[in-house]
């Protein structure tokens, strides 16, 4: 889609065994519930706190999408909702 796109630094991070990455756009930490509460990155930073142990991504995957569900109840989302993750292993 671009030529080129400036705003990107490249760079290289050592990640040990078993770190997890987890990258999303911000349609997760903008949804709001019926009451108008914001999800935020706190509670995303929690959620992911609480769910690290997770026996497989699937498993973590599940868990993330039950929470995005069960705090928005019945709101539309008004945003994109994505997210990738990835666990280091040996």
């Amino acid at each position: 889609m671009f030529e080129q796109l400036p705003f990107i630094n490249k760079g290289v991070a050592p990640f040990p065994e078993g770190a997890m990455l987890f990258c999303y756009t911000d349609g997760i930490t903008e949804m709001e519930n019926r009451h108008g509460h914001v999800f935020g990155a706190e509670m995303l930073h929690e959620l992911l706190k609480n769910h690290v142990n997770a026996i497989d991504m699937a498993q973590l995957h599940e868990r993330m999408v039950y929470s995005f569900n069960e705090f928005r109840e019945e709101i539309a989302f008004n945003d994109d909702v994505t997210f990738l993750s990835i666990r280091i292993t040996d």
